[in-house]
């Protein structure tokens, strides 16, 4: 299975300082690789990972002179990602909500880790319902996976 893992850019993947999330998709990438699984990390420059690194910045956002714009980063991030879709059996984005309707569109299964404590979004457009698309929240046990999207299993999303 060749697996896309999605990080924020705002830390290096693992973080050098403050970066929860970037830390546990740290942990899940290298564990993915050591199991056998082709992954590939779309993050910071200046990540360190097992799998294949597509770096989209040079640096962590947070660390950039002069400063990157960040929705130019992300935009880039998920160009990137689009691109590539095909190569991959699964995406699994860890950027809350944004890059949802994009990855409707790409014909590939996905699903969605939240680490914060935000709450579940309640904006329904048309038959749009996000909830669907969003798997877990980081106090609401971790592996615990609500739904995956694209018709994919869930016994299959690890």
């Amino acid at each position: 299975m060749h697996i896309a893992e999605i990080a924020p850019l705002a830390e290096s993947v693992p973080p050098s300082h403050y970066g929860g999330t970037e830390r546990v998709v740290s942990w899940l990438t290298d564990e993915l690789v050591g199991l056998g699984e082709k992954v590939t990390l779309f993050a910071s420059g200046g990540s360190k990972t097992k799998a294949e690194l597509v770096a989209i910045s040079p640096k962590p956002l947070r660390l950039s002179r002069p400063p990157i714009d960040p929705t130019s980063a992300l935009t880039a991030l998920l160009e990137c990602v689009a691109r590539r879709a095909n190569e991959f059996d699964v995406i699994h984005c860890h950027l809350d909500w944004i890059h949802i309707p994009l990855f409707r569109r790409l014909g590939r299964p996905f699903l969605t880790t939240l680490h914060s404590e935000r709450q579940f979004a309640t904006l329904e457009v048309g038959d749009t319902d996000w909830r669907h698309d969003v798997v877990t929240g980081k106090r609401a046990n971790f592996f615990k996976f609500i739904s995956c999207s694209a018709g994919l299993g869930i016994e299959n999303c690890l």
